[in-house]
């Protein structure tokens, strides 16, 4: 029998800004830049910076430790309300209190599925990371996505009013931040 017949190979998908968009099969070992070259390269419209990598792997591992602290949390509530010392000295609605938030927390955790997002780092000049720790090796089914670039600058936190203003070549953050009714006494 020959070794890995049934094997028709595996394949990535790359979307956004790129030259030709679509699916991409590779071979073990073969790295992001080599398919972004068989792509044609990011357009002059792309965002390099805000490029995502989806990896089933990683929302595996994600929802793995996120049922894990799940699992924490619910034991830990558990024992605090056994505890005889926290009973004792608590009154009923402290303890009703910490039992809403926790049940909010797991609430929130569960409401939140997994992403299985990488954080990388690209730039449009392919050569640049091409062969370096920052061009990774390309597994079955991941989902390279480059966006457009934003034509606007997002002003959020600690400012009199967040707000999104449009983006202008050579305004430094202090001119976005002025323009957002500047920065409030807790910033």
């Amino acid at each position: 029998q020959i070794t890995n017949w049934t094997d028709i190979g595996e394949s990535v998908t790359v979307s956004g800004q790129v030259k030709y968009p679509g699916s991409y099969g590779f071979r073990d070992g073969e790295h992001r830049s080599s398919v972004l070259r068989r792509a044609g390269g990011l357009l002059p419209t792309a965002y390099a910076a805000g490029a995502v990598l989806i990896r089933d792997q990683v929302k595996t591992l994600e929802q793995n430790s996120r049922d894990e602290l799940i699992r924490q949390i619910e034991t830990s509530a558990a024992a605090a309300r056994l505890s005889p010392g926290l009973s004792a000295s608590g009154s009923p609605g402290a303890l009703q209190v910490i039992k809403e938030q926790q049940q909010q927390v797991i609430s929130d955790l569960q409401s939140h599925p997994p992403t299985g997002r990488m954080v990388i780092h690209i730039s449009a000049d392919i050569d640049s990371w091409a062969n370096t720790a920052a061009d990774i090796e390309l597994h079955r089914d991941d989902v390279l996505t480059v966006p457009k670039q934003p034509g606007f600058v997002l002003v959020t936190g600690q400012v009199y009013n967040a707000t999104a203003l449009a983006f202008t070549p050579g305004r430094t953050a202090e001119w976005y931040l002025k323009h957002a009714g500047g920065t409030n006494s807790t910033a």
